[in-house]
């Protein structure tokens, strides 16, 4: 009797035939999609050159705007559509593309195939699968709301709105950060209520930062429409708010290097909110902001208020104070920064005497005149410090040279015995004149005091 019956060998052969046959097909399987995955790639790749040599010929006038959309369109594969309209949108980074290229996404029929992606979810509530397919579609959406963001496409803002009530976090925040890039105008009030649900409900899924950072982006012009927040009995609301307002001035500071808050909509009322009760609130953060947005109050009433609150018992408002004097540049304010200078938190002094260090030649007097005449230790250190990184020493060197000894001369020995000499002895170093630095060296060497006396010596001997 054979060992093994011959259907079973017949069996194994038969199994080893069926699996050649399957690792054979997968081999042919994976070879032929690799083939095709590099067919699909070249094609991108020549979409996407064509699509530049498209564009440089609209740049130089070659093509008309009309021509260029009907070659793109004949470029277009449905099968390719998602990654062909990715690498249109890339090219908005050109600014001289992104025009065209915002009027051919919308001309193609991307921007109502985004719109279409964004409405469908909102009518498909319910139970079952389409629920299953509205919660599992959210990639496609979030995708839909960025591009409609990218193109900053206008007419959608209503619909990115409602997005903010999306069963999807990662919705929300792409369509936040959409109405953000758009800026229209009749979208921040409804941000701003949503702010106000997100404070009155921790558990709402935006955040208060995403919020915020959102209603920054905004025009200053707009701020009008923060005043019940201001004028809210809830001193969070009031913090964010004043947040967000601090952020759209700074924002166009940088953009206008000026601003002035009565010259927009609704400022007086805002600049009198601030000015009375805000400045004056129970909380020392609200005042804090208070004192920041006052840089943009120009009126006496202003300057007045931040005298005051020089003397708050909070030292960061103090220190958002000094800021703000720093920034309204208003008379008389050198004498209050100098008198900060000798403050108690070592933040405070730092920012009078970088304030003073930036004003010019008053703010150096002050410098100058209050390292003499105080006897702080701490005060001697940071003006010190200060003049020693905003590169003042060298500029004092090059006046005693041309003057001889003075006030400023006392305080460079000062330097020496305090042992600050990283910056100064470079500047020392880098006089322009050697017979400018013989005259400085000079006369410190016969300074009568003796670590003076030896510094310079050692300097004159280098």
């Amino acid at each position: 009797m054979p060992l093994f019956p011959e259907k079973v060998i017949y069996g194994v052969l038969a199994l080893s035939a069926a699996l050649f046959a399957v690792s054979f097909g997968l081999i042919i399987y994976a070879v032929g999609r690799r083939v095709r995955h590099e067919q699909d790639f070249q094609l991108l790749d020549e979409f996407r050159q064509r699509l530049l040599a498209l564009f440089a010929a609209l740049r130089d006038g070659t093509l008309t705007y009309d021509e260029t959309r009907a070659q793109v369109g004949v470029l277009l594969r449905p099968r390719f559509q998602l990654r062909m309209e990715q690498i249109l949108l890339e090219h908005l980074s050109a600014p001289a593309d992104a025009p065209a290229i915002k009027r051919m996404v919308e001309d193609l029929g991307f921007v109502d195939r985004w719109r279409q992606g964004l409405q469908a979810p909102h009518g498909a509530g319910g139970h079952g699968v389409r629920r299953w397919l509205h919660d599992t579609q959210f990639s496609t959406r979030a995708l839909n709301a960025e591009n409609l963001g990218l193109i900053g496409h206008q007419a959608s803002w209503k619909l990115l709105c409602q997005c903010l009530c999306d069963p999807n976090l990662d919705v929300q925040r792409v369509a936040l950060r959409s109405l953000a890039a758009i800026g229209e105008p009749g979208s921040f009030p409804v941000l701003v209520e949503h702010l106000q649900k997100t404070v009155a409900q921790p558990r709402a899924k935006l955040s208060e930062r995403d919020l915020l950072a959102a209603l920054a982006c905004f025009p200053l012009g707009l701020c009008g429409h923060l005043l019940p927040l201001l004028r809210h009995s809830n001193p969070t609301f009031r913090r964010l708010a004043l947040q967000i307002l601090i952020e759209m001035t700074v924002a166009q500071e940088a953009e206008t290097k000026s601003v002035c808050l009565e010259d927009v909509e609704r400022g007086d009322e805002i600049a009198g909110l601030i000015l009375s009760p805000l400045a004056d609130d129970p909380d020392a953060e609200i005042r804090a902001r208070a004192a920041h947005v006052l840089a943009y109050v120009r009126n006496e009433r202003a300057a007045e208020k931040l005298r005051r609150l020089l003397k708050d018992e909070a030292w960061f408002v103090r220190l958002h104070t000094i800021r703000s004097l720093a920034r309204r540049r208003d008379a008389g304010a050198t004498a209050l920064l100098a008198a900060s200078l000798t403050e108690a938190h070592w933040r405070v002094r730092e920012a009078a005497a970088r304030a003073l260090s930036q004003w010019g030649a008053p703010g150096v007097y002050q410098l100058v005149r209050t390292f003499q005449s105080t006897r702080d230790v701490y005060a001697r250190e940071q003006i010190a410090e200060e003049l020693e990184t905003s590169g003042e020493f060298a500029r004092m060197l090059a006046r005693c040279a041309e003057s001889g000894a003075g006030p400023e001369f006392e305080v460079l020995k000062e330097i020496v015995r305090m042992r600050k000499l990283g910056y100064f002895q470079a500047d020392v170093k880098a006089q322009g004149q050697a017979s400018e630095r013989a005259a400085v060296l000079a006369t410190l060497s016969a300074s009568s005091h003796s670590e003076v006396k030896e510094w310079a010596n050692q300097m004159q001997a280098q």
